[in-house]
């Protein structure tokens, strides 16, 4: 097992999370690359659409020239709600020009939630891109600076989006 050198670490609780993440999207320089379990754009409830306004973010982040890249974990086979959520937000995301891919091993699925942002930010933890999370969920992820350990989940990252 591997210890990295770590910067700093900050807990981010329900919607802390959210509104931090938004913060880190709009000041990224270089890449944002998610890996999630689950997106749910799907308006159920969701009065406030934050998932609605986190892609867009993501989308803007993209047209500044941003290398903005999704690893969608739940697989495609099952046909329970993720899936479901999960095929309309894939297509969704294809349409507006934002690259998303479904992790592809054949009867599994990738249950990671993470977002790497330029090569120093990683925010990991419980929360999946969706209503529930985001808004009334109680979740807990955190953001940690890092190089050594964004490097390593770099690796993890591009080894899903390359199957």
């Amino acid at each position: 097992m591997s210890l990295y050198n770590i910067q700093s670490a900050k807990p981010l609780q329900n919607d802390m999370y959210y509104y931090h993440l938004i913060k880190t999207i709009e000041s990224s320089k270089t890449r944002i690359w998610v890996s999630m379990f689950s997106i749910n754009l799907l308006y159920t409830n969701d009065d406030s659409l934050r998932t609605r306004k986190l892609i867009n973010c993501l989308l803007t982040a993209k047209n500044r020239g941003v290398d903005v890249r999704i690893v969608i974990g739940a697989g495609k086979e099952k046909h329970n709600l993720f899936d479901t959520s999960n095929l309309i937000s894939e297509k969704y995301l294809n349409q507006i020009s934002l690259i998303s891919k479904f992790y592809a091993k054949k009867n599994k699925s990738s249950h990671s939630k993470y977002v790497l942002v330029d090569n120093d930010i990683i925010i990991l933890g419980s929360h999946n891109f969706g209503h529930r999370s985001l808004r009334v969920g109680n979740d807990d992820s955190v953001e940690i600076k890092s190089i050594e350990f964004n490097k390593y989940l770099e690796s993890n990252f591009l080894e899903k989006w390359e199957q």
